[in-house]
């Protein structure tokens, strides 16, 4: 997992940051209405990338190590000798 996010770096950061460049003459020129529509989706898009990138990864590599040992444990308790 921590491999794919590693790979997928480079294509997520520059969907997302052209994205956010296309939304910046929106969010600072936008007016009453759209201004804080752009706001609110950079935001979220900044948010939702740091979460693909960092957290997704991190978490998926403490579960699933919590996963291997508690099922080293079974393997091991199981085993008579």
């Amino acid at each position: 997992m921590v491999q794919s996010a590693s790979s997928r770096f480079t294509p997520v950061i520059l969907t997302s940051l052209t994205t956010i460049v296309g939304l910046l003459p929106l969010t600072l020129y936008g007016g009453e209405l759209w201004q804080p529509m752009g706001t609110v989706i950079i935001t979220g898009l900044l948010f939702t990338t740091l979460a693909s990138l960092v957290w997704v990864p991190a978490l998926t590599v403490l579960i699933s190590g919590r996963n291997a040992k508690t099922h080293n444990e079974i393997s091991n308790n199981g085993v008579s000798g």
